[in-house]
């Protein structure tokens, strides 16, 4: 019971976290480009890469890792959103912009991991 404690608990600050990200966004950039998304997307994998080595150093790694990876992390992050944007955008007809979009997502993702990871090692 704890351990869905520490999820429900972080996937509520994710959730809340995203959300606030998505309204700055939309208040600052009259893009198309799902922005909002991207970025949330960029920091959650540079978080993710971060606490992963944290999560190595500590005495307790069950806890934490439920709790900002699984709960934080998992509510914040945004990859099913992404999926529904990319369908959307083959739809209608924004084959390149969605592909790019896709790319440049996955590729940036892995180096905000990496980078998170290795900032600390």
């Amino acid at each position: 019971m704890k351990s869905v404690l520490l999820v429900g608990l972080g996937g509520a600050i994710g959730s809340m976290a995203r959300y606030v990200v998505g309204l700055l966004c939309k208040d600052f950039t009259g893009i198309s480009f799902p922005i909002n998304t991207f970025l949330v997307n960029m920091i959650g994998c540079f978080c993710i890469g971060l606490l992963s080595f944290q999560l190595t150093k500590n005495a307790d790694p069950d806890n934490l890792r439920l709790f900002a990876i699984v709960g934080v992390l998992g509510g914040f992050t945004t990859f099913s959103s992404i999926s529904i944007e990319v369908l959307n955008m083959f739809r209608e007809k924004f084959v390149l912009q969605a592909l790019l979009y896709v790319v440049v997502s996955n590729v940036l993702g892995i180096f905000a991991a990496y980078m998170g990871y290795s900032i600390k090692s």
